[in-house]
C-alpha cells in the first residue's frame, strides 16, 4: 500500500509542478485544469485506503512485524505534498492581487469567474486531503486500535487525529466567513 502510494505521491508532485508554473504565469484557466487532476488524485489516495479496511486485525499484525518501524510518516514525498500545499494559498493571492481581485470579491457580484473555480479547486483539494487523513486515523483505529502506537513511533491515531484539522487555505475560508456577517 505505501508503494502504490508513493507513486500516487509522485504523480501529484508532478501537478504540483505544474500548478506552482500555471500560478507564476497568472493562468487561472491552465491552475484550474492542474487542480482538477491534484483532486482527482487525491480521490484515488483516498480510495485505496479501503483496501487495508477489511483487513482483520490479526492479520495486521502479522503483516505489522514485517514493516518494522517505517512509516508514512517518513516518507519524503508526503512531507513534501504537506510543504508544497501551504504555499499554493500564497500564490494564488498573488494571483488575485495581479487580476485586481480581493478573495471577498470572488463570492460577489453578478456570477462565478475562472478564479472563483480556482478557488474553490483549492479548497476541494484541501477536503480530499483532509478526508485522507481522516480515513487514515479510522482505518489505524480499526486495524490495530486507538491507543495502539504508530509504526513510526508516533501516538498512532491520536498523531493522525491532531492532522486532520490543519488548514491550508485559511483565507478561503475566512473570506466565507465574512460574507454571513
Amino acid at each position: 500500500m505505501h508503494q502504490a502510494s508513493e507513486l500516487w505521491f509522485k504523480a501529484l508532485l508532478h501537478e504540483f509542478d505544474g500548478l506552482v508554473a500555471s500560478f507564476e504565469r497568472n493562468n487561472a484557466g491552465e491552475s484550474l485544469w492542474h487542480l482538477q487532476r491534484i483532486n482527482s488524485l487525491m480521490r484515488i489516495v483516498s480510495a485505496q485506503l479501503s483496501a487495508l479496511e477489511t483487513l482483520p486485525p490479526q492479520r495486521f499484525a502479522k503483516l505489522r512485524a514485517f514493516l518494522g518501524s517505517s512509516s508514512g510518516v517518513q516518507s519524503e514525498q508526503f512531507r513534501a505534498i504537506e510543504n508544497a500545499s501551504p504555499t499554493f494559498e500564497e500564490l494564488f493571492l498573488r494571483m488575485l492581487e495581479t487580476n485586481g481581485t480581493k478573495v471577498e470579491d470572488l463570492y460577489l457580484g453578478p456570477g462565478p469567474s475562472t478564479l472563483f473555480f480556482v478557488a474553490e479547486a483549492l479548497l476541494e483539494y484541501e477536503q480530499q486531503f483532509a478526508r485522507w487523513r481522516f480515513t487514515h486515523v479510522q482505518l489505524v483505529e480499526r486495524v490495530i486500535g486507538a491507543g495502539t502506537r504508530g509504526t513510526g513511533g508516533t501516538s498512532g491515531s491520536g498523531y493522525l487525529m491532531r492532522t486532520v484539522d490543519q488548514r491550508f487555505f485559511p483565507k478561503l475560508w475566512e473570506a466565507r466567513a465574512h460574507l454571513q456577517r
